[in-house]
Order: C-alpha cells, then sequence, then structure tokens
C-alpha cells in the first residue's frame, strides 16, 4: 500500500477514535500560516489534533504577503484564509496547485454591538443614526474593512455610516477590540464575534442577501515537505469533529444562508 493509501486510513481510525499513530508525535511540526480571522476555532483545531495524533501544528498569524514570504523561507506546509483571492494569490507566487484548495468552513458578516446593545442596534440603517459611534475594518488591510465598503455601497448607505465612524481596525481582531473596550457602540464584524468574547460582545444577523457566505480556504502549501500528513490536517479540519469546533467559534459549515 502507498503511503498515501496508508495515511488515509490511519485517519479515518484517528478520526474515530481509535487510536494514536505511534512515532507521529516526535515528526517535525507542520508549519501553518493563517488569517486572524479563524484564530478562536483554529488554536482549538490545533489542540485537540495533536491530543488525538500526537502531531504538532504550529500556526504563525498573520496577512497573505508574509505568510507566502515566510513559507517560502521555512519550507510551510499549510494555509488559511477567509479572503476570495487567497488561492489565486497564492498560485502567482507559486506556492498552490492547480485545485489544491479545500473548503473548512464559512464567514458571514453581522452588525456586532457590544453585550446589552446599548444603542438599541436592530438595523444596517441604525449605524447612521446621528450620534452612534461606529468602528470599520480598514479595507486596505483586511477582507472584513473590504466586505463591510461593498455592503455599505450595495445598502447605499456608505456616506451615513462613513459620517458616524470614529475607529478602524488593521484587521478583524483589532474590530473586535474596539466593541471589548466600547470605543465603539456598533461595528460591522463577523458572526463569529459574538463566540470569541460571549460576555462582552452580540450579533445580529443581516439579511441573506447582503451576508453571503464566504469561503475559508485551506490550501496544502507547494513547499510543504510532508504534504500527505498536511492533507491529513486539512481533512481534520473538514471532518465532523472539525466542523464542529468551528461552529463552537461562530463559523458556518456549508454555504447556506
Amino acid at each position: 500500500m502507498k503511503r498515501v493509501d496508508c495515511l488515509s486510513a490511519l485517519f479515518c481510525l484517528i478520526a474515530l477514535g481509535a487510536m494514536v499513530v505511534p512515532g507521529w508525535s516526535a515528526q517535525k511540526p507542520l508549519l501553518a500560516f493563517s488569517s486572524d480571522s479563524i484564530r478562536s476555532a483554529l488554536d482549538e483545531a490545533v489542540r485537540v489534533y495533536r491530543q488525538t495524533t500526537g502531531i504538532a501544528v504550529k500556526v504563525t498569524y498573520c496577512k497573505p504577503k508574509q505568510a507566502f514570504v515566510q513559507a517560502k523561507e521555512q519550507k510551510g506546509d499549510l494555509f488559511f484564509s477567509g479572503r476570495t483571492d487567497a488561492y489565486e494569490s497564492a498560485k502567482r507566487e507559486g506556492l498552490a496547485r492547480e485545485g489544491a484548495q479545500q473548503v473548512i468552513g464559512y464567514l458571514k458578516i453581522a452588525i456586532a454591538v457590544p453585550k446589552g446593545n446599548p444603542q438599541k442596534i436592530a438595523t444596517l440603517s441604525d449605524l447612521a443614526r446621528p450620534g452612534v459611534k461606529v468602528g470599520l475594518g480598514d479595507p486596505a488591510t483586511s477582507q472584513l474593512g473590504q466586505v463591510s465598503e461593498e455592503l455599505l455601497q450595495k445598502a447605499g448607505l456608505t456616506d451615513a455610516v462613513h459620517r458616524n465612524v470614529v475607529a478602524r481596525g488593521d484587521c478583524c481582531s483589532k474590530v473586535a477590540a474596539l466593541l471589548i473596550s466600547r470605543k465603539v457602540e456598533a461595528a460591522l464584524g463577523w458572526a463569529a464575534f459574538s463566540k470569541w468574547a460571549p460576555d462582552r460582545v452580540e450579533t445580529i444577523a443581516l439579511p441573506a442577501d447582503l451576508a453571503k457566505p464566504l469561503p475559508i480556504i485551506g490550501l496544502v502549501l507547494a513547499t510543504s515537505q510532508d504534504p500527505q500528513a498536511a492533507a491529513c490536517f486539512i481533512a481534520f479540519l473538514r471532518s465532523p469533529e472539525g466542523k464542529a469546533i468551528f461552529a463552537k467559534y461562530g463559523y458556518y459549515p456549508d454555504a447556506k444562508p
């Protein structure tokens, strides 16, 4: 039996909780690069995977450009991103094989407010109410910022909401931090924000025609020195156990509205 077939068979047993693979814990950790939009779920998935298989996955959270540079220098194994252009960007850098991407879940944009919703925000137009302090992602540096601007433009609320913007975050975790610190009274964030800090933040769903599910991709990098082992970790993320971890932190297992 070829090694990849052996690994596939072993993974099936592992996924059923049947065994820990002897000796695998001693192998070199898999090196992964990811956007911070899935940090909460990915960190737990890494812990569970190591407990189950003995295989460590070391994750660096950074922007795609930084990820690609480090992947080439360090011979990275995995790349995760919710950006719509992530796969094509990796291909242009010579880091992705044709058709190599796998969807591991979905992000959805939502209105996010401090716990208790002191301004009683209910709809997107409420972000344009006079006096409401709004936070947004920076479209120049974050996918959340880009998606937020597209959403406001589609709703015809760009100028009205921009008048209330008092702060922007250069990544989604910094937008969440604006809510946790109550520097803003509302923001456009990921639906997962309410799971990141459930005692500090809550979210309000947007209409399905405005909040389209955005795929989160996992990719075995062309620089990987053990692509079979890297593919097994992605298979774990796509398994029922992996999907349950992502659902726990507010991500969606499929593209249903």
